[in-house]
């Protein structure tokens, strides 16, 4: 039988890690601001008006939340693929390319299954199923709640 864990459970744990893993620096106490004014003062000058924002500049190359909009919108509306449910695949050479063919899959346990097709260099690739097996995930009569005191027993409190 498997463990898992409740609502109940989590919130032990959150605090019994914020009791057990701060740890406290001798000579200092948990308030004490080692940020230096210097510090302080050039983050604050960078997210005042006018403030220098260059020491803020994305040199990661991270994407900011409206690049990766501006990427979703382009991809769904710009060009996109399409899904079309087809009894068979169309000629090679009249299948549009920005579209997913779905053929249904003969007979078997599967009935509402597709299997996925794509023109690939003028013929047709299988690059997927729409099945999907889940005989390798839990049910909820397959777990049992772990308790506090074999939590307590794991983390040796």
């Amino acid at each position: 039988m498997s463990k898992a864990l409740d609502n109940n459970l989590l919130a032990y744990l959150k605090q019994w890690w914020a009791n057990h893993l701060v740890v406290q620096q001798e000579g200092k106490g948990l308030s004490q601001n080692d940020y230096t004014d210097t510090d302080r003062d050039k983050m604050a000058n960078a997210l005042t008006a006018g403030g220098n924002i260059s020491l803020l500049t994305n040199n990661a190359g991270y994407q900011t939340a409206q690049d990766v909009a501006a990427a979703i919108a382009g991809a769904v509306v710009g060009g996109g693929l399409n899904f079309v449910i087809v009894d068979e695949l169309p000629d090679v050479a009249s299948a549009v390319g920005s579209t997913i063919y779905l053929v249904a899959k003969d007979g078997g346990e599967e009935s509402d299954a597709y299997d996925e097709w794509y023109p690939i260099g003028g013929v047709w690739e299988r690059i997927g199923s729409t099945a999907v097996d889940l005989s390798q995930y839990w049910s909820k009569d397959e777990l049992e709640f772990l308790t506090v005191e074999e939590a307590e027993e794991i983390l040796g409190a």
